[in-house]
């Protein structure tokens, strides 16, 4: 990954900048230390750029992997990136009561795909016997497609 567009991308970028300090010059030592501060802060700030940016590949990975009817359940998929005092925390999510069911599948067409049992399923959908549909694992290629960009 390459920085750019800040006064530490070269730091960051693996190229250290020298700093010099001259120890009982004060002026010296506070631009040091503005110096160091402003970098904490470049670091911390492409750290949650990067999150973000890994987030949005996994809410356009699920929303291209989803099946779509409506489209309320593609369109309830997004990602949000947090940040506290001590980290960044992004997650994607799928914010409809059927997603589950995308995810996971249903009935006996989806068995083994998803916590539960589904023996002897079976579902009357308009007139017709239905045993429920197979997992679309939507999220979870997304998941990894996540952890494919962040080995990048």
């Amino acid at each position: 990954m390459k920085f750019s567009g800040s006064p530490t991308a070269d730091f960051l970028n693996g190229k250290p900048k020298k700093v010099t300090i001259k120890l009982g010059d004060s002026t010296s030592i506070a631009k040091s230390m503005d110096l160091l501060n402003k970098t904490v802060e470049d670091i911390k700030q492409a750290m949650y750029d990067e999150v973000e940016r890994i987030c949005q590949v996994g809410e356009d990975e699920a929303k291209a992997k989803v099946h779509v009817d409506t489209g309320e359940l593609r369109d309830s998929i997004t990602h949000k990136v947090k940040k506290t005092k001590k980290k960044i925390k992004g997650v994607v999510s799928a914010g409809t009561d059927h997603a589950m069911f995308q995810e996971f599948g249903t009935g006996l067409v989806g068995e083994g795909t998803y916590p539960g049992d589904s023996s002897g399923w079976v579902y009357d959908y308009k007139g017709q016997e239905w045993q429920g549909h197979k997992s679309n694992h939507f999220m979870y290629d997304a998941a990894k497609k996540m952890e494919e960009e962040m080995r990048k």
